[in-house]
């Protein structure tokens, strides 16, 4: 089981491509899909189950990929987020591929407290640009803020990799899945970035 309630042995079929060919403001409604990727023990799942839940639950690794949704009001629009979290070891990165398709946004989670996590950052960014559309928004987000004594990612390190980047990187942020430090600030980027293509 998932911090979410998501049976990972069963692999999940969602039905909604349609929404895809709709112009970006009725995606808003219909879903706009988010794949959530990073290393093994980074807190993908942590943060996508405070996010939803307001709770934190230490979680044992994702397997193959887990399927969440959220709809919210933002700015008086209704967005409907459809959250893909993908398994951060190395024997699913290909499965990770069939999750990408058809994703607007992509989070990009390391852990400050591990500085490998953060140097995969730029594998996952070419496994994303190898298998999406090159306007995929793309948000860095550094977990563990709370662990700050233990960090090995500083944000000059972060902000060089962006400004380096050949990609479509709407943010960074770093949040804390334990004490829900910047959560609701991530999905407020991205909703505002949503919000202002529309």
């Amino acid at each position: 089981m998932s911090c979410c309630g998501t049976n990972h042995d069963e692999l999940i079929d969602v039905k909604n491509d349609e929404s895809r060919t709709l112009p970006l403001s009725q995606q808003l409604s219909k879903g706009i899909k988010i794949v959530v990727l990073g290393e093994m023990a980074t807190g993908k799942t942590c943060i996508l189950h405070r996010w939803i839940t307001n709770e934190f639950t230490n979680q044992t690794a994702t397997v193959g990929c887990a399927f969440n949704t959220k709809t919210i009001t933002y700015k008086n629009k209704i967005i409907k987020y459809e959250m893909w979290d993908a398994a951060g070891q190395e024997r699913y990165r290909s499965l990770s591929q069939i999750y990408y398709r058809d994703a607007t946004v992509a989070l990009l989670v390391y852990d400050i407290t591990r500085l490998e996590t953060f140097n995969a950052v730029t594998d996952w960014v070419a496994e994303l640009k190898q298998n999406t559309s090159n306007n995929v928004m793309i948000m860095i987000v550094g977990n563990k803020s709370d662990l700050k004594s233990s960090r090995q990612v500083n944000s000059a390190s972060v902000n060089e990799f962006i400004h380096s980047s050949n990609s479509n990187i709407i943010g960074n942020i770093e949040c804390s899945a334990m004490t829900g430090e910047n959560i609701s600030v991530i999905f407020d980027i991205i909703s505002d970035k949503l919000l202002s293509l529309c």
